[in-house]
């Protein structure tokens, strides 16, 4: 049977969360496919996580600007593949994916 997958996703691959999130997969991973899914916003990966298999750093410098909010959001609905998806802080580059993510059926959802 195929491990079940669970997502998170970050608002700011940079921002301070991303370790919360981090914790979290490595945690899980022996159990669970993990990814950690967020945008770039332009700062990149921080010293921290630099080497952590998990993250999946999604270029967006402009996420916050529409029309660019619509592809760059899109980018990041396709990445919330998993069976669970979690997702940090209620800003709308997190709660749109995983909504959508559901919406496309049989994923379970966590707001934190």
């Amino acid at each position: 049977m195929a491990s079940r997958k669970i997502v998170f996703l970050v608002p700011d691959i940079s921002a301070q969360i991303t370790t919360v999130a981090v914790h979290f997969a490595e945690l899980l991973a022996d159990d669970f496919d993990v990814a950690v899914i967020g945008p770039d916003l332009g700062r990149g990966i921080s010293e921290l996580h630099r080497d952590c298999p998990f993250l999946q750093p999604v270029p967006a410098p402009r996420i916050y600007r529409l029309p660019e909010f619509l592809a760059e959001t899109g980018r990041l609905c396709r990445l919330a593949d998993g069976d669970a998806v979690v997702a940090f802080k209620a800003y709308l580059d997190t709660v749109l994916p995983a909504l959508w993510a559901r919406r496309r059926g049989g994923r379970a959802l966590v707001y934190l």
